[in-house]
């Protein structure tokens, strides 16, 4: 599999091992592609999808804070701060108080 970016040294996963890795169905990584919500890191000669471990993590992050009630759109909106450990601790603070009041 010849990847189209300078992602050669590290091993890629395609849609199928990602989701076993993270646990979810294959239409749920394509539906996260679509909607813009977790892009491949490259693509294989045949035009497959593949993922770098950084997907991976960014999967279980978007796993997580599904989990925690978030909407697909707002973790959209928030996905690109991510990055940043001190917006991740904002949104999760957030996010609990949301929580707490629902309770």
């Amino acid at each position: 599999m010849s990847a189209e970016s300078n992602l050669t040294d590290e091993k890629l996963m395609t849609v199928g091992e990602i989701a076993k890795e993270a646990d979810v169905s294959v239409r749920t990584v394509q539906y996260y592609d679509k909607c813009s919500l977790l892009k491949p890191s490259a693509y294989s000669e045949g035009g497959n999808r593949l993922y770098s471990s950084k997907d991976l993590v960014m999967l279980h992050q978007i796993k997580g804070l599904k989990h925690l009630g978030l909407s697909l759109d707002e973790i959209k909106s928030q996905i690109i701060s991510l990055d940043f450990p001190e917006k991740v601790l904002e949104l999760l603070q957030r996010q609990k108080v949301k929580i707490a009041s629902n309770i």
